[in-house]
């Protein structure tokens, strides 16, 4: 070991006090002070490490040019070391009782020959052995004294005999100090290495030859700012016991914090001759109360680091379930990241200058160049989440503050490589920067800050022993989150309760990006594709109301918890009434066969704990986690379903399933859940108006499509004003509502979704579906057409084409001359009110009547005014009609509720005949015979409450244009 029997602590903290550069001669002089008092106050306790360090300084010094001859650098760290020397001779100095002298005077022949200034042999790179390495270590600019080479012919003459005259300088002082024998010795290696040029013996190699790790420390003070994990190095390195706060949860994968001076009094304690550039940054980090060395800045502490705060947990947090909430919201353990739709996301992204499809590169930058302008950039940040699917944990967020904190890019540290192995072409320059400074932890850093970028970003995939982790955790269903996220105590930990402690542990690091619930990386928990195959079970492509827009999320954990429960029949206990059950169950652990005996234990407890103490429902019939019996929708569906009902037809009118409770007795397993499909669907907030059920019936008797009154409202409620049908424009308003039913737009049936129709085609199910998986339906994506279009561009174009083409024909159908307002007229025994069969039927009228006695000018002027007062009295009663519509939304989708009890009802009608339903749908081609979904069950008449009336502008003056 080159470092072996030296306080390795303290010889950093030798360099670290040499470390400052000595070119400018004012400067010189003063780290010859400071050199000297660090030597009067160590070098009697250690005097081979402050020995080492003088001329591991001289070894390792800058070289400002190619020409050794004007080596300012190296020619000072030789100045400081003979001033140390001088005061080794001072017989009244406290360096002279010491054996400092002597380790020096056994290593100064070794040193001289190695640096001595000569000029025969200028460059003495470490590491270059020709003159092409050293010409690869340029940019563009290569000198042409390097290209020619130096010699003792073509150096400087008046440079060389200035710092020889330098170097004689420190022969006389060492004259006045050593032995005769000593300096004879010294002086005879001087002349030789004038005379043939600098050599390091091989015997030497083991004092001279500067480790990194002590080279960085040796140039530490050449730096003009510190940095905060800097700053805690040199805390370390003068003497600090570095006291780690002890954590409250078992979360090991953020870095420890320790205990920081909290006095400037305690700062000046740990070492009296201190140099007073480090006692400056040791004074910095108080100040800034140790800044963040995670994120290595100084704008926040490591308690408060913002890369950290969303994702932290306690054990205080495993009540209420608030794990389950985040789960849905962000997939991550944390509570405090924004929580954004698809759309919020994509209008964040917009305003941010990005654009979809997300271009992540891009998007990186952005987000770094507002963490180096010190702006807001979490809420950009959380868009980028959720838009791409996948959670940025605290290592990605420390790589981006990182990035920052350099003035560099994701786009061209991470991206612009070549290939998984190679650096950028960026990270080869900062690679050469940082090697000539050395700042070799500083370089490991950045480096683990790309690669932690490049996973997550850019490859997307993990390294073949993390992939070996990962299928050894999942085959042998292992705790994994609850023992590394925090969310319990520090005795709960990976080597006591999970089955493959090694894997765990080994995963630990990436618990934030991995998935709560299969356990793979990069995606969430709301995107896991466990969890949307799940939605597209039958009974949740029915639901509806609140728990549609909810995914059912059973966290990985909780499925190993249920799976430990149910082999050790403890899952359906009462919690802590049945504790007898769990101390059966311990019993037979301890009677069986099997090994591991207290592992299953303590793997018992814990599921114990999660479930039962935290009080998670578990279904029986779903046989999974976060709902009970009596709130599952599968059972709901399929006791609906015997009764020939969907949910949203409970909601709507609840008096058709009130009926079918009747039918049974109170004893029946069909009474029961019925009662509770009742309690899911038709009470609270599930329960939608009645209007709303008033309204299809009346638009139905009416024989206006429900997709015609929900997807071109504005032009149907035009054609009713035309028409003066006052009451089913009162009942037109409710399909403005936002919880009104979705309506098929393909089959008018409002008892399952457009993409579930068997009209659909596939395209077209695409599209619809993406709209989906953007939180939007096909209703408020019209509200908003054009900005959903800027925002949001689709995959299946064809698809959108034919679903938006669909509509509108809805719209066609009910402007003047379209087929719906002459079916509207012909199904209900209406005169066609529309001008041109106006005129048509007043001048039948008149050449139907029997010959009058006429003038030729009254003859001419009947027909005219009889046109001219039916023209009158229709746009008569439509202004009359125009104020009895209301209950639209307004651009920001809230919804103004008017009720018609003052106005006359409609009476109720059967469903309608297969033939008349059919008659309402699109037209289909040739070969398209498929069938719809089942038509809307009719339900009782129901009331509607009585509210205010709006009448709207734009509605009434199309009617007058249509008029004229």
């Amino acid at each position: 070991m080159l470092t072996g029997g030296l306080d390795e602590q303290l010889l950093h903290r030798c360099c670290v006090q040499l470390s400052a550069p000595l070119v400018d001669p004012t400067v010189l002089s003063t780290e010859q002070g400071n050199a000297i008092r660090f030597a009067k106050q160590h070098a009697a306790a250690h005097p081979r490490e402050v020995a080492r360090a003088l001329v591991w300084r001289v070894v390792d010094s800058a070289d400002d040019t190619l020409d050794q001859s004007v080596n300012e650098d190296r020619a000072g760290a030789w100045s400081v070391l003979t001033a140390v020397v001088a005061e080794c001779g001072d017989s009244k100095s406290e360096v002279f009782r010491t054996s400092l002298g002597d380790h020096l005077a056994s290593l100064l022949p070794y040193l001289v020959g190695y640096r001595w200034f000569t000029s025969v042999r200028s460059i003495q790179e470490d590491g270059l052995h020709s003159s092409a390495e050293a010409v690869l270590h340029y940019d563009k600019v290569v000198p042409a004294s390097l290209i020619n080479g130096f010699s003792a012919h073509n150096v400087d003459a008046n440079a060389v005999a200035m710092m020889s005259r330098r170097y004689r300088r420190y022969l006389a002082v060492w004259k006045s100090v050593w032995r005769p024998d000593v300096y004879q010795s010294l002086k005879d290696m001087v002349k030789r290495v004038e005379a043939t040029g600098n050599l390091l013996p091989p015997v030497a190699e083991d004092v001279l030859v500067v480790p990194d790790g002590y080279r960085e420390s040796l140039w530490r003070l050449r730096r003009t700012a510190p940095r905060p994990s800097i700053a805690l190095e040199l805390l370390r390195n003068y003497g600090w016991p570095m006291t780690v706060i002890p954590r409250e949860n078992n979360n090991t994968v953020r870095a420890p914090t320790y205990v920081l001076p909290k006095t400037e009094s305690e700062l000046r304690q740990l070492d009296p001759a201190m140099h007073p550039t480090v006692l400056q940054w040791l004074k910095t980090m108080h100040q800034k109360r140790g800044g963040c060395a995670g994120c290595d800045s100084w704008e926040h502490t490591d308690a408060r680091c913002p890369c950290e705060i969303p994702f932290w947990r306690s054990p205080s947090d495993e009540s209420a379930m608030k794990t389950h909430r985040a789960l849905v919201a962000t997939a991550t353990g944390g509570a405090a990241l924004p929580d954004l739709t698809y759309v919020q996301s994509a209008r964040v992204l917009y305003a941010s200058n990005l654009r979809l499809p997300l271009r992540v590169p891009e998007a990186l930058d952005t987000i770094t160049k507002l963490i180096r302008d010190e702006k807001p950039y979490e809420e950009l940040l959380a868009a980028f989440d959720t838009v791409r699917g996948a959670v940025t944990g605290p290592r990605e967020r420390h790589a981006l503050w990182r990035h920052a904190s350099y003035q560099l890019l994701p786009s061209k540290t991470v991206f612009a490589k070549p290939h998984d192995e190679a650096l950028s072409p960026c990270m080869k320059k900062i690679c050469s920067l940082f090697q000539s400074s050395r700042r070799f932890q500083e370089w490991e850093q950045l480096v683990g800050a790309v690669e932690v970028l490049d996973m997550c970003f850019r490859r997307r995939d993990v390294c073949r022993r993390t992939r070996h982790s990962l299928d050894e955790a999942q085959a042998t269903i292992s705790f994994f989150f609850c023992l590394v996220d925090g969310s319990l105590a520090a005795s709960f930990n990976p080597a006591t309760y999970a089955r493959v402690p090694e894997d765990v542990e080994a995963l630990a690091p990436l618990k934030d990006n991995l998935c709560r619930v299969c356990l793979e990386p990069f995606h969430t928990a709301v995107t896991c594709p466990l969890v949307r195959e799940d939605e597209e079970a039958e009974h949740r492509r029915y639901s509806t109301g609140n728990s549609a827009t909810k995914p059912l999320i059973e966290e990985w954990d909780l499925q190993v918890a249920r799976r430990v429960l149910e082999d050790n029949e403890c899952l359906f206990m009462k919690y802590p009434a049945e504790a007898y059950r769990l101390a059966a169950a311990m019993e037979r652990i301890d009677r069986d066969d099997r090994p591991a005996k207290d592992f299953r234990k303590a793997e018992l407890q814990l599921a114990v704990k999660l479930i039962h103490e935290r009080r998670v429902a578990v279904c029986p019939q779903c046989n999974v986690t976060g709902h009970s019996l009596r709130n599952c929708e599968r059972r709901a569906y399929r006791a609906l379903s015997r009764e020939s009902l969907r949910p949203i037809d409970v909601r709507l009118d609840p008096h058709k399933l009130r009926q079918c409770i009747r039918r049974y007795s109170t004893e029946d397993v069909a009474h029961g859940e019925l009662l509770d499909a009742m309690d899911l669907y038709g009470r609270g907030t599930h329960l939608l108006p009645t209007a709303f059920m008033k309204a299809i019936r009346e638009m139905d008797d009416a024989r206006i499509p429900l997709a015609a009154a929900r997807y071109a409202t504005d032009t149907v409620q035009s054609f009713l004003l035309f028409s003066n049908s006052t009451d089913l424009l009162q009942h037109l308003r409710q399909f403005r509502a936002a919880r009104f039913p979705e309506v098929c737009v393909f089959c008018d049936s409002y008892h399952h979704r457009s993409e579930d129709c068997a009209r659909c085609r596939q395209d077209e199910r695409g599209y619809l579906q993406e709209l989906r998986r953007t939180s939007l339906t096909l209703w408020t994506y019209l509200l908003h057409r054009d900005a959903y279009d800027q925002l949001l561009p689709t995959d299946y174009v064809r698809g959108k084409e034919s679903v938006l083409a669909l509509v509108d024909q809805l719209e066609a159908d009910y402007r003047p001359g379209g087929v719906g307002r002459s079916r509207f007229f012909k199904d209900n025994d209406l005169p066609d009110m529309t001008p041109g069969a106006m005129l048509t039927n007043t001048y039948a009228s008149i050449t139907d009547t029997p010959t009058l006695t006429m003038t030729p000018a009254t003859a001419v002027a009947a027909p005219i005014a009889a046109i001219e007062a039916a023209m009158a009295e229709t746009v008569e009663t439509t202004d009359g009609g125009a104020a009895l519509i209301g209950g639209e939304e307004d651009a920001l989708g809230h919804e103004r509720v008017v009720g018609d009890e003052e106005h006359r009802s409609s009476p109720s009608s059967g469903a309608l005949s297969e033939e008349e339903q059919l008659g309402k749908k699109r037209p289909r081609r040739s070969g398209d015979d498929e069938q719809a979904d089942a038509d809307p069950l009719v339900g009782e008449e129901a009331g509607v409450h009585e509210g205010t009336v709006e009448e709207p502008h734009t509605a009434q003056a199309r009617v007058k244009q249509e008029a004229q």
